[in-house]
């Protein structure tokens, strides 16, 4: 990392609290060069009433650090192997109670895209089955501001163009020129932020007790180092219930392997633990 780059992190860290040290060099001196007048902005001098503008400047650098590209079903075939082998396994298994919802858990949720698509499929999987739906997702980030986005659960007809009619009918409402998520699946999805890298706790508060059947960690794991992608894993397998499945990106899926974790359809990034 170049000194100049070295500078501005310290900056950051001693002036701003915003620890970098997690993620890997090479990314964070681009996210400082991409975020150049941004990083500027925050270290002019100022009046105490612009605290609040440079404190959503810091946000937007840990938004940048997260990587919240998004996008509805993201990898078509990891969403497919979840519709039509994760949810029948989980939800016709003898052993699974009749009461019980399928939990899952979206670990970097982003503005909520991807919770989004989970529910939708969700949603499609109870259909097809003449079953009434029986889900919760718990979607959390670690930027408020992300978090505060995702709760708005409106979007543009551009932003919808990976659904199909059929999606779009069944999970959205027209409102005006905003096509936003219907109520009856709001109500199963909690917004919260939660940091993976915190010793706070191993899963989010609002989740209770976590027991998820499905954890959503994709396109996560790559921008941190290696100690701590396996302290990531090493937290998520904690909060996950029996038989349950690990989700990555295309890009984590050596990642997974290397943990010992089994992709249960080649190229999926679909995990389940090796048996014992």
């Amino acid at each position: 990392m170049k000194q100049s780059i070295k500078q501005i992190v310290k900056r950051l860290h001693d002036e701003f609290h915003l620890d970098t040290s997690h993620y890997k060099d090479d990314f964070v001196e681009q996210i400082i060069l991409k975020n150049i007048s941004i990083i500027k902005e925050l270290f002019k001098e100022s009046k105490p009433e612009a605290i609040e503008g440079k404190q959503q400047n810091v946000e937007k650098i840990v938004a940048k650090l997260q990587n919240n590209y998004t996008d509805f079903f993201r990898n078509p075939f990891t969403y497919a192997v979840l519709s039509n082998v994760v949810f029948p396994t989980l939800f016709f298994n003898a052993n699974f109670p009749s009461n019980k919802e399928i939990r899952v858990w979206s670990a970097a949720c982003a503005s909520g895209l991807e919770a989004f698509s989970l529910a939708i499929i969700l949603e499609e999987f109870f259909k097809r089955h003449l079953l009434s739906p029986r889900y919760r997702i718990f979607a959390t980030d670690r930027s408020n501001m992300i978090i505060n986005q995702a709760k708005k659960a409106a979007f543009s007809h551009d932003e919808l163009k990976s659904l199909s009619k059929e999606q779009v009918e069944l999970g959205f409402d027209l409102k005006e020129s905003n096509y936003c998520i219907k109520p009856s699946i709001q109500t199963k999805i909690s917004f919260s932020t939660f940091d993976l890298i915190s010793e706070k706790t191993n899963c989010p508060s609002v989740s209770i007790y976590g027991d998820f059947h499905i954890i959503m960690i994709a396109n996560l794991l790559f921008y941190y180092k290696s100690s701590i992608q396996k302290k990531i894993i090493n937290r998520v397998l904690q909060c996950m219930s029996k038989d349950s499945y690990l989700i990555s990106g295309e890009t984590e899926r050596e990642i997974l392997m290397a943990a010992s974790l089994v992709e249960i359809v080649p190229n999926s990034c679909v995990f389940q633990m090796k048996p014992a």
